[in-house]
């Protein structure tokens, strides 16, 4: 289910970020891999862009979210539209 939009989709059409923490209590996030709390959101630019601009992640996750985790999705997203 995409937190964003709280809609169902199948796996492959999900990104899977991911927060998990270190042994000195820091928090890492990761796109897709990894095991810990984890949010859903749908492989679409608009869905991205939203949970960017409103901060969706990093409230579900408490944690803060590194840019690098929105441009990788970006590109991926870039890289699949028609």
């Amino acid at each position: 289910m995409c937190a964003v939009t709280r809609t169902y989709a199948p796996a492959e059409e999900l990104f899977r970020i991911v927060r998990t923490r270190t042994a000195n209590d820091k928090y890492v996030v990761a796109l897709n891999e990894g095991n810990g709390r984890s949010v859903y959101i749908l492989k679409r630019a608009d869905v991205v862009a939203n949970a960017k601009r409103k901060n969706f992640l990093g409230r579900i996750l408490k944690c803060a979210i590194p840019p690098l985790i929105f441009t990788q999705m970006e590109e991926i997203v870039r890289e699949n539209s028609p």
